[in-house]
């Protein structure tokens, strides 16, 4: 059963990380600002947390900002 509460938690992404597991994250850009959440954007991250664990991460982009804003960054 998957745990919707720490679902997209950064904390909680940083823990499965250092399982030596990938994990998929729900990206949102709102107003040029970045965040996890799986139906509304809820937990900010920057774009250095992002790039930090890039490699271990299946993305999400949630919406057309985010499409866009991971085109930019890439």
């Amino acid at each position: 059963m998957e745990n919707v509460i720490s679902e997209n938690q950064p904390e909680r992404i940083d823990y499965v990380l250092s399982l030596k597991l990938d994990v998929e994250i729900d990206l949102w850009v709102k107003n040029n600002e970045i965040f996890l959440g799986h139906d509304n954007p809820e937990f900010k991250i920057d774009i250095n947390w992002l790039n930090q664990r890039a490699e271990k991460l299946w993305i999400h982009c949630k919406n057309l900002m985010a499409i866009e804003f991971e085109l930019l960054e890439a």
